[in-house]
């Protein structure tokens, strides 16, 4: 027997190499070599797809986290919203309630002046003074809140600031002049709040 086939007929070298001699001394190519390459592959198959699955389990915690922080800043947001709507209502509910605030600290020097002329002494000169006084103090207030008087007397008769009572004819003075002011009228910036209540010439 020769090299070769002492080769090939070692069990071992013939699982390798996939070959015997037959009865007839042909050799051939057996079907492990197509199982063994099989296997192989089937082999390398399930560790790409452990690596694709561990892959996709990877971005989903990490998808997952994305979600998880998405939500909690949601609703971080959702609870300072709310805290801004509170603040907001608040802020207006306070300025409804303490529009005046300023207004009513303009009219309580003259509240005090008006207390101290009641307990005031003095001839009837002297009371009229302090009224007259008190009265101005009143009406710079008035004015530094944009509080205007409307005396149109002489003036021509004007319906969106006055309100005719009465008319008069007077000799002195032209057809639709204001000849009274029964009762003085107010702006507040620029709006009427008030009317001046009027008699007008008529002739």
């Amino acid at each position: 027997m020769t090299q070769s086939n002492e080769a090939k007929s070692n069990p071992e070298d013939i699982l390798k190499t996939g070959q015997f001699e037959s009865a007839d001394g042909s050799v051939n190519v057996q079907a492990n070599q197509a199982e063994t390459h099989d296997i192989e592959t089937d082999a390398g198959t399930s560790a790409s797809d452990a690596e694709a699955i561990s892959t996709l389990q990877q971005q989903l915690e990490a998808a997952n986290a994305q979600v998880a922080a998405g939500q909690d800043a949601l609703l971080r947001l959702q609870a300072e919203m709310e805290n801004v709507r509170r603040r907001h209502d608040k802020q207006i509910e306070d300025t409804h309630k303490f529009a005046v605030q300023r207004f009513v600290e303009g009219l309580l020097p003259v509240l005090d002046s008006l207390e101290s002329g009641i307990q005031a002494s003095g001839d009837l000169e002297s009371i009229r003074e302090g009224m007259k006084l008190t009265l101005k103090q009143f009406e710079d207030t008035l004015g530094r809140f944009k509080v205007e008087a409307i005396n149109p007397e002489g003036q021509a008769f004007n319906p969106e600031l006055h309100q005719a009572v009465s008319t008069i004819n007077s000799p002195t003075h032209n057809t639709d002049t204001v000849v009274n002011v029964f009762q003085k009228g107010y702006s507040l910036n620029g709006r009427v709040v008030r009317p001046a209540m009027v008699q007008v010439c008529k002739k």
